[in-house]
């Protein structure tokens, strides 16, 4: 686990913000390929799935791909409910989930006749400066703090995410999104900070950190959690938040 004492030591910066949105991304494909800050090479951007074509990608996109066996009876379901739906999947070349339940998703969506034209695919990269980051910055207001983040939209508006990995499977979550049934995906306990706390990008004193510990423990799965979207928040500058 990162240091956290790095975010400590930054918080005296100024606190800036960022941009915020809630339709997909409309940036060209580019199939961009960087350097990371370890020297590794990452996508970075917006890919098309033609990428998955390409090794070293080819390799881990096929194992999952091949490996996955579908929902059938799920399939048949989502096939008309996907209709007019764009969806939006933040992902990164070198996270172990995203190569594992991507390619599952584009299996799923092609067995449903899902126009893949309406899936935007969006790699975001692993360096501490530009933790969860497109080069683009498609990911700014949407709060993008695991990854493969799911986002399905209708009529411009968000209807739902999967974050990391299904709650159930991906056609069963899917299908709870596009059907309007509840649905939670992982990691409540960001998405109960993000709504209930008031004055976030602030500093807290310790009576009002204790009191929203004990509110948010019970949601909490590990620490990991909140060291994922603090880094997110270290990496936007927002120094007060991520602390």
């Amino acid at each position: 686990m990162k240091n956290i004492l790095y975010i400590a030591v930054m918080v005296c910066i100024v606190v800036t913000g960022c941009a915020h949105s809630v339709t997909p991304s409309s940036t060209s494909v580019i199939n961009a390929q960087i350097k990371n800050s370890s020297g590794s090479t990452i996508l970075a951007g917006h890919c098309s799935l033609s990428i998955f074509g390409e090794e070293p990608y080819k390799e881990w996109f096929d194992k999952s791909y091949n490996s996955y066996t579908l929902d059938t009876s799920a399939i048949h379901i989502l096939q008309s409910h996907l209709q007019g739906k764009t969806i939006e999947v933040f992902l990164g070349s070198w996270c172990g989930d995203s190569k594992r339940e991507v390619p599952r998703l584009v299996k799923i969506l092609q067995a449903a006749s899902f126009d893949t034209v309406k899936l935007r695919l969006i790699f975001v990269d692993n360096s501490l400066a530009k933790y969860k980051q497109s080069p683009q910055h498609e990911e700014a207001g949407k709060t993008i703090h695991h990854v493969p983040t799911i986002i399905v939209y209708g009529n411009g508006r968000e209807e739902g995410r999967i974050i990391e990995t299904p709650v159930v499977s991906l056609e069963k979550d899917l299908l709870s999104i596009v059907t309007n049934k509840r649905y939670s995906p992982n990691y409540t306990d960001v998405a109960w900070w993000m709504r209930k706390v008031k004055k976030r990008g602030e500093l807290l004193n310790g009576a009002a950190i204790d009191a929203i510990s004990n509110k948010i423990k019970p949601l909490c799965t590990s620490t990991r959690d909140f060291n994922a979207y603090g880094y997110v928040m270290l990496a936007q500058k927002n120094y007060n938040e991520a602390l």
